[in-house]
């Protein structure tokens, strides 16, 4: 199926209201805009949803790379005993979001929030403290849907790196119990080494699921890590519906696939007096044309040509 025109959040925008022209809607009051605009922006983020369901799965793949950085020390200043709170003398850098933090006078482990946010509460004393981060925690490029294997620490001589279902199976390759007469006492700290596991935890930002890599180990040098990914449907906000900016969508689905969907959805509106069934069957003919694209280029991907004279 060939690529349609590209579509513009702004088009669709004027196309389902009937005007030509976004200072327009103004005229018809500042509520009546509000719901008009709520109601578009959650149809192209159904339709989308909708679309993305269908598309076929070697659409939405794509490679990822990122670094595991080596470990780094930062002094973290105004700490305080119990407190989650810190500042950093030293530059903060966006990949320590999610990582481990080793902090001098702490018996426990922590983690990054963000810039100035510990997952815990500090245990030592009150006062400047040295630090060192590990960067155990991978965000993935945005807008991705899932993290699928392999994962695996670049072009290393290394096997892939194993995945676990649970974030406490990240324990398993070096947590080891200490016994007495008395119970358990100690265990072994959590080693810094070359990862072995990796967990992929779903986390929740402003009610969009996005995926992050959680590793075993915490790296003790600068890796590449590779692994594949699954795209998300795009989702925008109100702001967004007055950009010019054509929607990126795979295989260009755009003008004749989304529209139509779009205008489905739309078409339940109380506002709407045009015709919804013609609506409704044209939504279902773009995703029975997708749909079909999907299944004929499995059945392509999944041929294997077979030598005669082999």
């Amino acid at each position: 199926m060939a690529a349609t025109s590209p579509v513009k959040l702004r088009d669709m925008l004027l196309n389902m209201v009937g005007v030509t022209d976004v200072s327009a809607l103004d005229v018809i009051g500042a509520d009546t805009k509000d719901q008009y605009l709520n109601r578009i922006q959650s149809d192209i983020n159904t339709a989308l949803q909708k679309l993305y369901a269908v598309m076929p799965d070697h659409v939405l793949q794509r490679n990822d790379f990122k670094v595991i950085y080596p470990p780094t020390t930062l002094t973290l200043t105004g700490l305080g005993a119990y407190n989650k709170s810190f500042v950093s003398s030293t530059p903060f850098s966006g990949w320590m979001n999610g990582c481990t933090i080793r902090i001098d006078g702490d018996p426990n482990d922590n983690r990054i929030i963000d810039a100035t946010t510990l997952e815990a509460p500090y245990m030592g004393t009150s006062g400047t403290r040295t630090a060192t981060v590990f960067c155990d925690c991978i965000l993935p490029t945005s807008n991705i849907a899932s993290v699928d294997a392999p994962v695996r620490l670049g072009s290393q001589p290394y096997p892939d790196l194993v995945p676990v279902v649970a974030r406490a199976n990240l324990m398993d390759s070096w947590f080891i119990p200490v016994w007495n007469t008395g119970g358990l006492t100690a265990c072994i700290t959590r080693p810094i080494r070359r990862p072995q596991l990796y967990f992929v935890e779903a986390m929740t930002s402003n009610n969009v699921i996005k995926p992050r890599i959680l590793l075993d180990t915490l790296p003790e040098a600068a890796y590449r890590l590779d692994f594949n990914t699954h795209l998300a449907a795009p989702r925008f906000e109100v702001s967004d519906l007055t950009s010019t900016t054509p929607i990126d969508l795979p295989l260009g689905y755009g003008e004749s696939i989304l529209e139509p969907l779009v205008r489905a959805e739309f078409s339940s509106f109380e506002a709407f007096n045009g015709d919804s069934k013609a609506y409704m069957k044209a939504a279902e003919v773009a995703l029975q044309t997708v749909g079909s694209v999907a299944k004929f280029q499995t059945h392509v991907s999944n041929y294997t040509r077979v030598n005669p004279h082999e």
